[in-house]
């Protein structure tokens, strides 16, 4: 069975350089449609990157984005989780 690239994930991967100009690294990355509407809103994304050896001892990257949240948007969301002590 192939691998499914999940949404929002991908790798990249040594580039042969053809060129000074040519990138190091080249790769690609699945989006999911909320990501591309939040992109579209103006909303900063994150990334984050792991060095990786694959099975056959290539090493790549892989990667994660993410919505960046703001710290007081992530306070008012934290706020509308809190459960009560006494849940029964």
């Amino acid at each position: 069975m192939a691998y499914e690239t999940k949404p929002n994930t991908g790798a990249s991967f040594p580039n042969k350089k053809t060129s000074e100009n040519s990138p190091n690294l080249t790769g690609t990355i699945k989006l999911s449609d909320d990501l591309i509407e939040q992109a579209k809103s103006g909303k900063q994304i994150n990334i984050a990157s792991w060095k990786n050896v694959s099975q056959n001892g290539k090493p790549y990257y892989s990667h994660r984005l993410s919505i960046k949240v703001d710290p007081i948007e992530q306070n008012n969301v934290d706020s509308s989780l809190e459960l009560d002590s006494d849940p029964f």
